[in-house]
This record gives C-alpha cells, structure tokens and sequence, in this order.
C-alpha cells in the first residue's frame, strides 16, 4: 500500500507539472512513502527472522478485509482518473486527506512504536512520521478549499462524551487502541491491573478495554476487584489477549465476557467498542 501510494503521487506530480508548488508537494510525499514502505519491509524482514512462538514478537492486529478495501480503493480512483487524464486538484487533496488520516497511518505508527523499544532505525522512523503528517497539515492549511478540513479532522470532538478506559502494559498497543476510538470519548490509560483499580475507583467509565497478562495484577483480578465494588460494571468490559489457554476462556464464558485474541482486526474493536459504548 505505501508503494503504491508513492507511485501514485509521483505520477500527480508530473500530471500537475505546471503547478510547480503542488509538484513539489507531491514529490516531497511520494518519497516519505517511499521510505515508509522501505520502513515496513524492514518490520516485516524482523517478524520473518524472529521467534514466533515469543508472546512479546506477536502483532495485536491484523488488517481485516474492509480495512485493505477501504484504503485500496481510494488509490484505484486516484489511479483511474489519472489514466483517463480527468484527475482534478479537489478530487486529488479529497483523497490524500481521506488516506492521511485513515486506519492505515494507525497501523504503521503501531509498527514503528513497537519496534523502536528494540531497533534504533525505527526510532528515526517515529520523528520522521511525524514530520510527514505535520507536512501535509501545513500544505492544506494554506489552501482556502482544504483548511477547514484539516482543522476538523484534526478537531473532530467526540461522538459521545463518554469516558473509556485502556488496561494495557504494551504502550504500542494502548496507543493504537487509542488511535482507533479517539473519535468515541475521552480514553484514560493504565498499564497493569493496579493501575486501572485505582483509575475505576475514581471515575465512571461506560468502556474498559483491558488485556489478561499484566505484571503487577492481571485483568481478571482487576476485573474480579471491580465487579466488587460495582456489581453493574461488568457489563462495560472487552478483554484483549494473546493468551487463549482453556483456564482464561473458561473465565470469560463464565462471568459472560467479550474477547478479542491478538491478533484483532480494527473493525472488530470498534464493533465492540461501540456494542458496549451504546449499551444503556
């Protein structure tokens, strides 16, 4: 997808040769994609060469079919409308601004914060991601048709003033989830069992996304401890894991639980999420 985002826009950038700041924009994105498939091809050779069965080397997500879809497609029309030479200025910033801000940003952030802990080149990569995306902001801010656009979706408040709760020891993970419903409520942390206790003590949360094995106390003790203290609270919880041994599934069917296994799609995350985000 990042080389075929990069193809994309060098070819813009000769389509709009005569618009030699919108050229030069394109050509400057074309190679941070570039970089950015080079950057993926280097987690990919890392995940290749690296023990699988090691709990620690296993992604949290996967990419659902809806999710590829989604993205794919918006490229295809870039494509098509350049092959038929009917590509306009509009349609082209329409469509980079949908790709700029989609899941798959998500998902190469997630990547590069879990791997720049271990391998300092993606350390390099986390600053000169956020110089991208600070990038484009500053191309659309200056273009009257685009500049609420990008304010909005820099902006865009909460569907619901709802407040969620991530239980996570993996920060990569926390952040992703974090990525993915930013749009649903304010999100709070913690990152073991002890953590989110206290932090259920002291708020009420409408969705508590908590993983299994946590150091300190894990997530059932802490969902265990909640359920004490407010019988109700059950019903607001989505456990996440990599961990599917007989003992935590036997857990889960009994106390009736909703879980993901690591792996997760995006989609499913937010099905759940907002399953028990619209739950009275």
């Amino acid at each position: 997808m990042e080389q075929l985002a990069s193809d994309l826009y060098f070819r813009s950038a000769k389509y709009f040769h005569d618009d030699e700041k919108l050229a030069e924009f394109l050509n400057h994105i074309a190679e941070d994609e570039a970089w950015h498939y080079h950057v993926m091809a280097s987690a990919l050779e890392h995940y290749r060469n690296t023990d699988s069965t090691v709990p620690s080397t296993k992604p949290a997500i996967t990419i659902d079919q809806q999710t590829d879809h989604k993205i794919n497609s918006v490229l295809q029309e870039i494509s098509d409308k350049l092959s038929a030479n009917t590509l306009t200025k509009e349609f082209l910033f329409d469509q980079i601004l949908f790709v700029e801000y989609s899941e798959w940003n998500m998902i190469f952030l997630y990547v590069v914060n879990t791997l720049k802990k271990i391998i300092p080149e993606f350390r390099v990569a986390a600053t000169k991601m956020q110089s991208h995306k600070r990038s484009v902001e500053l191309f659309f801010e200056n273009i009257p048709y685009t500049r609420d656009v990008v304010l909005n979706l820099k902006n865009l408040p909460s569907v619901w003033n709802e407040k969620i709760l991530i239980i996570e020891d993996e920060e990569s993970v926390s952040e992703l989830i974090r990525e993915i419903l930013c749009k649903e409520g304010k999100i709070d942390v913690a990152f073991n069992g002890l953590e989110g206790i206290q932090k259920i003590k002291e708020n009420y949360y409408k969705l508590i996304i908590s993983d299994i094995d946590m150091p300190m106390m894990d997530g059932f003790s802490c969902y265990s401890q909640a359920v004490e203290k407010f019988p109700l609270i059950n019903k607001r919880f989505l456990f996440l894991s990599g961990n599917a041994s007989p003992e935590n599934r036997s857990f889960l069917r009994k106390n009736q639980l909703p879980f993901l296994t690591k792996p997760f799609h995006i989609k499913a995350i937010r099905d759940h999420a907002l399953q028990i985000l619209l739950t009275p």
